[in-house]
This record gives structure tokens, sequence and C-alpha cells, in this order.
């Protein structure tokens, strides 16, 4: 508006000087025609009139000029105007056009991000649980070879006591074997003999009952030896189900950490391309609005350049 202002004060101000010029063209001419027509007074009136007719043409000239110059202005005006509209209309499109390839790249992206992670989910489950039936496996065999440990060592037991059961009925059979045999020989004896012999046996006999007390007692310490032996075999037995045990806890609690850890590690990757995502968008609108406002500066300079160059040369017109 103050450039179009300065352009009708400055047409305002060539048609005033041309007006002066022609008007001091008029004024020279009458006071030429003055000077020399005092013998011609019939022909002043003519010369005089002519001017004015003169002026006025070229005022209505000058005003239509003026009419015809707006017009185009407000012409040239509403073409820009078109033009930067159009301009502007294209730039949403093609932005609107790059924004929804890059949604679609985005989708793609974290589809494709979906897929590898549920594969590698997928993967991780199936070494899970293959692991876990590998160390099903281990503990299902140790607890047979244990089970098979535990009853060779009873049948081992069992055996050597039926094998002291059977020693000593062999014992008791003896025993009676050698007191018939003592009563049969001493019923064909004397009876000094038989009384000698008998006390002879009777010593005899306590004593092997002595041997025969020592003997179980020494069987009974064997037996206790045993007991104490099984105790402690069954001691080292249950702490080595217990290491065992605390082995397969430490191994089910390190799968648990790797799996908190996988989670953790998870969160942290969706949290970190949610929070990547947004500042991608930001940068992206920031982009947006330093492209238009750079369209916009380059805008006003070239609607300012026009206008200058229409001044320039509304002046060498001017002057001219």
């Amino acid at each position: 508006a103050q450039v179009e202002r300065a352009l009708m004060e400055g047409a305002g101000g060539g048609a005033a000087g041309r007006g002066e010029e022609e008007a001091g063209a008029g004024g020279g001419a009458g006071s030429a025609a003055a000077g020399a027509g005092a013998e011609q007074v019939p022909s002043r009136t003519v010369v005089k009139a002519r001017p004015k007719v003169v002026a006025e043409m070229e005022r209505r000239a000058e005003e239509r000029h003026k009419i015809r110059e707006e017009r185009m202005e407000r012409q040239r005006e509403r073409e820009e105007q078109r033009r930067a509209e159009e301009q502007r209309v294209e730039e949403d499109k093609r932005q609107a056009e790059e924004r929804e390839q890059q949604r679609i790249v985005a989708e793609r992206q974290d589809r494709l991000r979906d897929e590898k992670r549920l594969r590698a989910q997928r993967l991780v489950d199936l070494a899970q649980q293959r692991e876990k039936g590998r160390l099903a496996r281990q503990f299902w065999e140790f607890n047979r070879l244990a089970q098979v440990w535990c009853v060779l060592q009873q049948v081992t037991i069992h055996a050597q006591e039926m094998g002291i059961l059977a020693w000593h009925r062999y014992r008791r059979s003896l025993l009676r074997a050698g007191l018939s045999s003592w009563r049969a020989h001493f019923a064909r004896s004397a009876a000094a003999a038989a009384a000698r012999c008998g006390r002879a046996r009777i010593a005899n006999w306590r004593l092997r009952r002595h041997l025969f007390g020592v003997l179980l007692w020494a069987l009974r310490l064997l037996a206790a030896e045993w007991r104490e032996h099984v105790e402690v075999v069954r001691e080292e037995l249950e702490q080595s189900l217990l290491r065992r045990r605390l082995h397969s806890w430490r191994a089910v609690a390190k799968e648990v950490a790797f799996e908190k850890g996988c989670k953790a590690t998870h969160q942290y990757a969706r949290w970190l391309s949610r929070h990547t995502i947004r500042y991608w968008k930001q940068g992206a609108k920031q982009v947006a609005l330093e492209q238009q406002m750079h369209a916009h500066k380059k805008l006003l300079q070239d609607k300012v350049s026009g206008w200058l160059r229409e001044i320039d040369a509304g002046a060498t017109a001017d002057a001219a």
C-alpha cells in the first residue's frame, strides 16, 4: 500500500510537472503571440484558447494512463497472489506426500522391527525350552542313578544280613550236631570218661559259647559300623541332592534374571524408539516451518524487488 501511494504520488507529481511545463509553454507562446501580434488582433483569441484544449487533452490522457496503470498493477497483484496460492497449494501437497511416504516407511520399519523381535523371542523361548529339557533330563538321570545306587546298597546290606543269619544258623546246627554226637559218645563211654569228657565238652561248649558271644559282639559292632556307614552315605546322598537342587535353583534364577534383563532391554528399546520418533517429528515440523519461512521471505523479496523495479521504471519514464 505504501509503494502504491508512492507510485500514485510520483505519478501525480509527474502530471503536475508536465502541466506546469505545458502552462509555461503556453505562457511563452502567449507572450510571443502578444509581442508579435499587436498587429494581428483578430487571431489572439484562437492562440490563447488552443493551449487550454491541449492541456485538457493531456490531462485526460494522463488520467487514462493512470487508470490503465492502476488496472495493470491490480492485475499483476492478482496474478502474483494466484501464483503464490498455487505455489503454496503445491508445497502443501508435496509436504503431505512426503509426510505420507515417511509415515509408510516408519510403519514398514516398525513392522520389520516387530517381526525381528518376535523371531528373536521365539528363538530365545526355544533355547530356554531346550535348556530346561536338558536340565530335566540330567536331573532325571541323576535321580535314576541315585535310586539304583540306593537299591544296590539295600541289596548288599540285605545279602550281608542274610549271610550273617545263615552263618548263625550254621553254627547252631553245627553246635546241635556236636552236642548230639557228644551225647551219643557219652552213652557209649564210661561214666568217668563220660564225666571227664562231659566236663571237657562243657568247658569246650562254654568256650564256644563265649567265642560265639564274642562273635556276636563283633557282628553287632560290624552291624553298627555298617549302619553308621549307611547313615554317612545317606547324608552324602542328601547333600549331593541338595547341591543338585541348589545348582538347579541357581540355573532357574539365572534364567529369570536373564528374562528380566531381556524385558528391561526391550522396554528401553521401545522407550528409545518412541522418543526418537517424537524428536524426529519435531525436527520435521521445524524444517517445514523453516522452509515456509524461507519461501515467505523469498516471496516478499520478489515482491519488493518487483515494486522497486516498477518505481525505477516509472522514474525513468518520468525523467524521459
